[in-house]
């Protein structure tokens, strides 16, 4: 299965999410969460992986889909959801820059 990353943002503009869907049953597969905060950075909320994609590093992929995001953008990125905290925290070289203070 090619593994298509997707992006949409909530109609009333406060966020939004990354996600995998899968091309037949429309499925969600995985999805990063994300709210904007007032000065425009991004709380990334929730991680979810499904068992079908576990073990093909998908959610360190959606989280480097926010920092380019966030890179492209100039906007800050909060690590909120514990997989992503500890993301950052292991790997302060890929993410530092856009980590909020």
């Amino acid at each position: 299965m090619d593994i298509l990353i997707q992006y949409q943002t909530y109609e009333n503009g406060d966020g939004g999410q990354w996600f995998v869907e899968d091309p037949v049953s429309k499925e969600i597969l995985a999805k990063l969460i994300y709210h904007t905060r007032a000065d425009g950075a991004l709380t990334l909320d929730s991680t979810v992986v499904s068992d079908v994609l576990r073990g093909k590093n998908m959610g360190k992929r959606l989280v480097n889909e926010a920092a380019a995001l966030a890179r492209l953008e100039q906007r800050k990125l909060v690590p909120v959801c514990p997989f992503v905290v500890a993301l950052f925290e292991k790997l302060p070289q890929e993410y530092g820059d856009v980590q909020a203070a």
